[in-house]
């Protein structure tokens, strides 16, 4: 029994001094270790981040975090994960997220409407969403859906039990239950009214997804409040290997693929250049944990379990070298980096604390600041096919597209001289070509009453000063987003060139000759877009494999052969081709006029062959049809016919 208790008296003891480490932590200006994520966009949206600058257009696996509004389009829909638990929202709804750390996690709903599914105990106490007449606050594990419009607010509980609190009234909800609120600004007056569980598309999309799909695994690798760990089952399988134990890997990539080259960097406060990958699982991956080429592919490895693994912008090392002409104060012509390897420390490039350093490098390794000093970590993923990226300076800075830029000789000269770490590329000044400091005629939402205003978040590295930070590419520029879109308002089509075309002279018309009728002709079906650029699609049996719309970038180095632990080759059949849409084209100009021509019968398609009309000899039966000439028989005949 003494040992029972001395157990627990330890586990309480490293609870309370853990939860003292995050809260100094945060007091001393570390970034947050939990933030939220973009998993899944149906349409368009829209984040501003920080509550300030121009909004930008929503990309999938884009981190969230205190400050940030949410905002979607009517008839489109959105889900967002914040560690295990899971946010939806539907149409024409505007969130903000007030504050999301290692402590709380609070939401401000403008408008709209928005569920919440809380999966973790401990998440109960930490959760909080506000509206202007009140807040909710769970107090068990379940689904809670919250719709504003013209005549109040409409509370609803799928499942677990809340409780809803305001200045004027707090009461209790359970399962089941749905109430009205309605409240005129500055009243004291609340109107209830109790009623049914609604039952439009969004209430049963989110009973689909969160309560009747929602399962748990038994003893994951990965802990459950890791952002985006939902994912990898679905998308990959799980390996024993002999030194790092539980790995990960992707089962749909293209040849060629590497970590940390289908994606971009993004500019995000307050950690700085931050890696949004464009595969649909690519977010625990590129922000928690190492990459390790195992055989002859990529795995990831999670590390040792971690109840609450600390986010990471992107384990990368940023390097340059001698022959690479880098230099980061001078306006580098070149930036490179290389995904970490297991016990590889991550150097950040903000501001931290030695407590945030051991918290995202667990297996404390010793503290390590920028400039680094060459040689201070070895960077072995450099010498692995894909392991270093090198592309233009100005492709990190404006916020490109990598694959599409990556150098191509970067594998044909890994290894050949040493690379120096360095910082990371500088904050973007000024706003990108062709944008301006205006929201682009989107308004930024104006909070109703009973809002607390946020501080804006900063960033915690020294940067200079600027108008406006840039969030997206100058329109036409090729960025190639997921939804191809990343401009602050959709670009509308140029009208077509309206100005009269003279006519050429015609020459006569010739008479219409009759052509047979063409057979109709069936149009081939179209290929169906990949999800993101380094995945592949299955080719159905027999079919014809059109030339691919891109591919990853060729390697001398191929590998050819199964390795360890499964023997995974990855898969040579490449995405299939979008057929273009042809152009409109401007109307030919009609002729002058010509005499009507006469009217003619129109040719039948089939035309029977002629008949030959019968001979007289075959109208009296004659078998040979009259094309004999006559013999000597034939005269005989002819005089015996005579005598008689």
């Amino acid at each position: 029994m003494s040992k029972l208790f001395s157990s627990w008296c330890v586990r309480v003891w490293l609870g309370l001094t853990l939860a003292a480490g995050m809260v100094a932590a945060q007091a001393a200006g570390d970034p947050p270790g939990r933030v939220g994520r973009l998993a899944e966009l149906d349409g368009s949206g829209w984040l501003q981040q920080g509550g300030q600058g121009e909004w930008a257009g929503l990309q999938r696996n884009q981190p969230l975090t205190t400050g940030d509004w949410i905002s979607t389009d009517p008839g489109s829909r959105a889900r967002v994960e914040i560690g295990s638990t899971v946010l939806r929202l539907d149409g024409g709804t505007v969130l903000q997220v007030r504050r999301l750390d290692d402590a709380r996690i609070d939401l401000w709903l403008q408008s709209g409407a928005v569920s919440a599914r809380i999966r973790q105990p401990e998440v109960i106490r930490e959760f909080s969403l506000n509206w202007a007449q009140g807040s909710l606050q769970p107090t068990g594990t379940g689904a809670y859906v919250l719709r504003l419009d013209d005549e109040g607010a409409r509370l609803s509980v799928l499942a677990g039990e809340g409780r809803f609190n305001s200045p004027v009234r707090s009461f209790n909800l359970r399962a089941g239950q749905s109430v009205a609120l309605a409240q005129q600004p500055g009243s004291r007056q609340l109107d209830i009214t109790w009623t049914d569980l609604p039952q439009d598309r969004f209430v049963g999309w989110v009973q689909d997804e969160d309560l009747r799909n929602d399962w748990a695994r038994d003893n994951p690798p990965v802990s459950n409040e890791m952002t985006g760990a939902g994912d990898l089952d679905r998308y990959g399988r799980w390996e024993q290997h002999p030194d790092y134990g539980a790995v990960w890997q992707p089962m749909v990539v293209s040849a060629g693929w590497a970590p940390y080259r289908y994606g971009r960097w993004l500019w995000v406060a307050p950690w700085g250049w931050t890696w949004v990958d464009d595969a649909p699982w690519g977010f625990a991956p590129f922000h928690y944990g190492r990459w390790v080429y195992w055989g002859t592919r990529w795995v990831w490895v999670p590390g040792s379990y971690v109840r609450r693994p600390v986010y990471a912008p992107a384990l990368v090392g940023w390097v340059g070298g001698p022959g690479w002409s880098v230099s980061v104060n001078a306006g580098p012509p070149t930036v490179g980096w290389v995904p970490l390897a297991p016990m590889e420390p991550f150097v950040p490039a903000y501001v931290y604390t030695p407590v945030y350093y051991q918290r995202v490098n667990p297996w404390r390794p010793p503290l390590v600041r920028y400039p680094l000093a060459a040689g201070t970590i070895d960077y072995r993923n450099r010498l692995a096919p894909g392991g270093a990226t090198w592309v233009p300076a100005q492709v990190v800075q404006a916020q490109q597209p990598v694959w599409r830029a990556v150098r191509p000789h970067d594998d044909e000269d890994r290894g050949r001289g040493p690379l120096v770490p360095v910082a990371p590329p500088s904050r973007p000044v000024g706003p990108l070509p062709g944008q301006g400091a205006d929201h682009g005629g989107r308004a930024v939402p104006t909070p109703g009453w009973g809002h607390v205003p946020v501080q804006p978040v900063q960033a915690l590295q020294p940067v200079p000063t600027s108008p406006s930070v840039p969030r997206s590419p100058a329109p036409g520029a090729d960025d190639g987003g997921p939804d191809g879109r990343r401009h602050p308002l959709p670009v509308r089509p140029q009208p077509g060139n309206s100005a009269p075309v003279t006519p050429r002279p015609q020459t006569p018309v010739p008479m219409p000759v009759p052509q047979p009728m063409p057979q109709p002709v069936v149009p081939p079906t179209p290929a169906r877009q990949p999800a993101w650029p380094g995945a592949v699609q299955e080719q159905r049996p027999h079919a014809p494999s059109p030339t691919p719309r891109f591919q990853a970038p060729s390697r001398d180095d191929a590998v050819e052969g199964e390795g360890r632990g499964g023997g995974y080759r990855p898969p040579a059949a490449m995405p299939q081709p979008v057929r273009p849409v042809p152009e409109p084209r401007q109307p030919e100009p009609q002729p002058r006029a010509v005499p009507p021509a006469p009217h003619q019968p129109a040719m039948p398609a089939y035309q029977p062959a002629p008949v030959r009309q019968a001979p007289p000899g075959a109208e009296r039966g004659d078998p040979h049809g009259g094309g004999r000439r006559p013999g000597p028989q034939d005269e005989d005949k002819r005089r015996d016919n005579n005598q008689r």
